[in-house]
């Protein structure tokens, strides 16, 4: 039996190659897990901002914003 959704632990999976992402996706919820999913870091911004994962998987070579770039601005400001 899966845990009700509000219950799971929420994964945001950015990647810009969709087949990645799904597969990702996939293997997740299996084991319990809801995802979100962006394809870009502009998505991933806004689904993180809508509702806050407990954790982020991001590809580090995306075009444009890599993923190193994209959690520095996800970062809470410390300090």
């Amino acid at each position: 039996m899966q845990p009700a959704p509000e219950q799971q632990h929420l994964v945001l999976v950015v990647d810009d190659d969709p087949l990645v992402t799904e597969f990702v996706r996939f293997r997740l919820e299996m084991e319990g897990f809801a995802v979100e999913v962006a394809h870009n870091a502009e998505d991933a911004l806004t689904a993180a901002l809508r509702r806050p994962p407990h954790l982020f998987l991001l590809d580090v070579a995306m075009p444009e914003i890599n993923g190193l770039t994209l959690l520095r601005r996800l970062r809470p400001e410390s300090g």
